[in-house]
């Protein structure tokens, strides 16, 4: 992926709008790619684009990211299984296959009555 490519995914919506908006005030592509960290190509990409390209991008990432905003479901109930233990990460392994939400609140965790019940120093 040329380095044009890779920046072009990374500006954002505002970054974008300002490059667009000092291009129409006279600023050189050279420039613009200096400032905001992209090739000339990429400046005049997103100039040529101008608005339509911004709503086509913002449109592009909200599809990106829509699955890391949503919640999963929260599972059954929680574990008593020990942090790192194999019961643990059995039930890790469940919760993912099945798209739930991989740690309980009340999941125990490695803290309190499990450390002091094996002897183990906080």
């Amino acid at each position: 992926m040329g380095r044009h490519s890779k920046a072009y995914t990374i500006l954002s919506v505002e970054q974008r709008r300002e490059l667009i908006e000092l291009r129409r005030e006279g600023s050189s592509l050279g420039m613009l790619a200096n400032r905001f960290g992209v090739c000339e190509t990429t400046a005049s990409r997103i100039c040529l684009e101008g608005e339509a390209g911004i709503t086509k991008f913002s449109a592009w990432i909200e599809s990106r990211t829509q699955r890391f905003i949503e919640t999963p479901a929260m599972d059954d109930g929680p574990t008593q299984a020990a942090p790192g233990s194999a019961e643990k990460l059995a039930v890790l392994c469940r919760r993912a296959q099945a798209n739930k939400a991989l740690f309980h609140p009340d999941d125990l965790s490695g803290q309190g009555d499990y450390y002091e019940r094996e002897g183990f120093r906080q």
